[in-house]
């Protein structure tokens, strides 16, 4: 159910973004892409009601 959650989500998302590291390998029957990036120390991340990607970072705050 995650995963699906994620996979819409990451859809919607216009903003495209490109990784500068190797590709991570994914366990049979799991994607994955990156849909946000300039994070200086994240710490955790949870799921609001309407399903936005809510993002603690230890030097900055919340990100939304």
């Amino acid at each position: 159910m995650l995963t699906q959650l994620l996979s819409t989500l990451a859809q919607e998302c216009r903003n495209q973004l490109k990784p500068v590291y190797r590709t991570p390998v994914a366990a049979d029957g799991w994607t994955f892409r990156p849909v946000a990036n300039c994070f200086n120390r994240p710490r955790s991340i949870l799921f609001d009601r309407l399903g936005a990607i809510l993002l603690v970072d230890a030097r900055s705050g919340i990100k939304h």
